[in-house]
């Protein structure tokens, strides 16, 4: 018999015994691997006759077989509902991908013409977002442009002095928590730049008073199903905006 007509039967069609067994098994499927006949039928309040019987009933030789068929349909069920979540994760980064190359568009110009004509920029990310921020300062580099890169507060606080009126920020914070700051005195110094920018996946982050200009890229749900800050957008709007600057602005 197949596995999953145990789940359709008809109960008129099972004895009162059946039906209790029937009722234990089904209301509760997550400890079969752990399940014995003799619990099951102390758990049904019937025999373990009256369990061998429904089994034979349900098309196996016995408890065992039964068993056996039945966590295997409950493995694959959790495979494919494994599979629907993974495919629903991807088309969560499709959507925010798309998104960046469009809502995001201008954004990617305006921090282009900014980074490609002040006189010199400081590029910072912490954590997980050091990797999207030191691609912008590596590849700003490349196109000749004056560019410092930080990984740690300590490291704005002795480059900064290098700055002057025209010179540009921007902090990646993906999360866009607070504490990153603390007691720096980096805020303060930010503050003072003409063009300041914070990139970041949270539109709701505090750390918002601190920039001119705050660019909130798409994903937040991606970002907060996540043990980990999730680079790939990030990366995907720096590479855009290299591009942007290396088409437009290259010397």
């Amino acid at each position: 018999m197949d596995i999953t007509n145990f789940f359709t039967v008809e109960t008129s069609e099972l004895s009162k015994s059946d039906r209790k067994i029937m009722k234990r098994m089904t209301s509760d499927l997550t400890n079969v691997e752990s399940l014995t006949i003799n619990h099951l039928a102390e758990e049904a309040g019937t025999s373990l006759a009256s369990v061998q019987r429904f089994c034979q009933k349900m098309g196996y030789s016995g408890f065992k077989e039964f068993k056996f068929q039945l966590l295997t349909y409950i493995k694959k069920q959790e495979s494919q509902e494994a599979a629907v979540s993974s495919s629903e994760y991807l088309d969560d980064y499709h959507d925010a991908i798309n998104r960046v190359w469009t809502a995001n568009e201008k954004d990617a110009e305006e921090l282009a013409e900014v980074l490609a004509t002040s006189s010199t920029n400081f590029i910072f990310g912490i954590y997980y977002s050091e990797l999207p921020a030191r691609l912008l300062s590596m590849g700003m580099r490349d196109l000749g442009k004056s560019t410092y890169f930080g990984d740690n507060l300590a490291a704005g606080e002795h480059l900064f002095p290098l700055s002057d009126e025209n010179s540009t920020a921007v902090f990646y914070s993906v999360s866009g928590i607070s504490k990153l700051f603390g007691s720096s005195p980096l805020p303060k110094s930010i503050s003072h730049f003409k063009h300041s920018y914070l990139v970041t996946m949270n539109p709701d982050t505090p750390l918002k008073k601190y920039f001119k200009k705050v660019i909130v890229l798409p994903g937040k749900n991606l970002a907060q199903g996540l043990p980990v800050d999730p680079q790939s957008i990030p990366v995907i709007f720096t590479e855009r905006v290299i591009d942007i600057a290396a088409t437009k602005y290259r010397r």
